[in-house]
């Protein structure tokens, strides 16, 4: 290992020597002497040193700290004062030169290998900080992402090139900048929550997203992460990091408005299939109805006009009777189905409890309806879409569950309305649930989000499905 080389400025060519006698004595060697601040400083240049011991007092026109001065600022080596003086005059002079060390005359050698060491070490540390900062610093502006630093009131104290470049302003701008004044007012209690974590815990837990005003009045979002920076162990700012997510938002916004066209296309399919369902229902029941009945009127009249002994004819007007009866009883069941009288004549309740018994002859599943509040008030389109979501929740019933019996209640909860529909069967899963597949259950959801209301759908293995609609009664 090398042994690390001193130059020692002394005028005192005696003390110079004992000066070097004792650098050598603890293991350093000496690169030269010089005996004025001119010769130290072409020694320096000459030599370049790892440190500097020079005596404040020389002969010649420049004193050690004027030499010392030059030296540290040309060639970046540690000085060490040698002195006799420690008065504050000169100590004050010599303290603007930013030396490693004093050592006050006469000293020993024990002192002389501390602060030589000390010096070193702290040289050698300020290098390596400034190494860091300056890598930091490269890192800082080099950077894609937008960093950028500010106090605990907002106030930008640094930003990077990317920052800056995204929110349209120049470094001198800085100073004028708060983060504040780039929010929009709604976002003020998020970045203050964020503020406080960060204060709170030196750091977020997750990243945060802010939509930023830029200079020219255009706006970015951002997603950003703050922690503490700490100065002297203290915290001194706030860092942020962020990443531009604006055309990601783009695409979150242009994607929710398809979704809502879509849905608002559905909803006005499924009204139109409505409006065909009631019109195709009001035919059949009226047009079909009316001449099942009068043919039925025309076989009754045929069969009290022919003569007892005509057996045969009777008989088989007797058959038609019956079959005309039962076709009858057939469009009334398919009117029923397409749009229930009941649901427009008298309303929601009539029908849901309708379709309850229904559902119960049609499968033989034990239905029981609880209904808590009677004056439910609902606008056709409202009645419609609960009628026909129970519709569907009975359908998934009848082909998925394997039940035995469903429990059904309407209650008025407020200014809401609450279907809730439970079976006793084997349980939906999760899977099912969020299965694109299951259309009828996306078809409830669809309706549900139309009027605004929220469902919940939990199945238990085994022990069944329930499903709960909560909708306002109003639109």
């Amino acid at each position: 290992m090398m042994k690390k080389q001193v130059l020692i400025v002394e005028d005192e060519r005696i003390v110079a020597e004992d000066i070097k006698m004792k650098l050598e004595h603890v293991g350093y060697a000496v690169a030269g002497i010089a005996c004025s601040g001119e010769k130290s400083i072409q020694k320096a240049e000459k030599l370049h040193p790892d440190l500097v011991l020079m005596d404040i007092v020389l002969e010649g026109e420049m004193d050690g700290i004027e030499a010392a001065r030059i030296i540290h600022s040309r060639l970046n080596i540690p000085v060490v004062y040698l002195t006799a003086y420690s008065d504050k005059k000169t100590l004050q002079r010599a303290k603007v030169t930013e030396p490693f060390g004093y050592i006050i005359k006469p000293f020993e050698t024990k002192e002389l290998f501390t602060t030589i060491e000390m010096a070193l070490y702290r040289h050698k540390t300020g290098i390596m900080l400034k190494e860091s900062e300056e890598r930091y610093k490269a890192l800082f502006d080099r950077s894609l992402s937008y960093i950028y630093l500010h106090d605990f009131k907002g106030r930008f104290l640094d930003a990077n090139k990317a920052a800056l470049k995204a929110l349209g302003y120049k470094r001198e701008d800085i100073s004028s900048l708060n983060f504040a004044s780039l929010l929009s007012e709604d976002q003020f209690p998020l970045a203050l929550k964020s503020l406080e974590e960060i204060i709170r815990t030196g750091r977020q837990k997750k990243p945060t997203e802010y939509k930023l005003r830029r200079k020219d009045g255009r706006y970015i979002w951002v997603e950003t992460e703050g922690s503490l920076i700490f100065k002297e162990g203290k915290p001194s700012a706030i860092q942020g990091i962020a990443r531009d997510i604006t055309e990601h938002k783009r695409a979150e916004e242009a994607l929710r408005e398809s979704r809502e066209q879509l849905r608002n296309l559905a909803a006005h399919l499924q009204s139109l299939k409505e409006d065909e369902r009631a019109v195709m229902a009001r035919e059949i029941h009226d047009e079909l109805g009316q001449a099942l009945t009068a043919l039925k009127m025309d076989l009754s009249w045929l069969e009290k006009k022919t003569p007892e002994e005509q057996s045969l004819l009777l008989e088989k007007t007797r058959s038609m009777t019956e079959l005309v009866d039962s076709t009858i009883q057939i469009v009334q069941r398919i009117s029923s189905e397409l749009r229930p009288e009941l649901l427009d004549d008298v309303g929601l309740l009539a029908a849901i409890e309708w379709q309850s018994e229904e559902f119960q002859k049609r499968t033989g599943i034990a239905c029981e309806l609880s209904v808590l509040s009677e004056d439910i008030i609902l606008s056709q389109e409202r009645s419609t879409a609960v009628f026909r979501i129970f519709q569907e929740t009975l359908t998934n019933i009848t082909r998925h569950a394997q039940a035995t019996k469903v429990t059904v209640s309407l209650i008025k909860k407020g200014s809401s309305l609450e279907l809730k529909v439970k079976d006793n069967g084997k349980g939906i899963t999760e899977e099912k649930i969020s299965d694109p597949k299951s259309l009828g259950l996306l078809g409830i959801q669809e309706r549900v989000h139309f009027l605004e209301g929220n469902i919940s759908i939990k199945g238990i293995r085994n022990k069944g499905t329930t499903v709960t609609v909560t909708i306002p009664l109003t639109e």
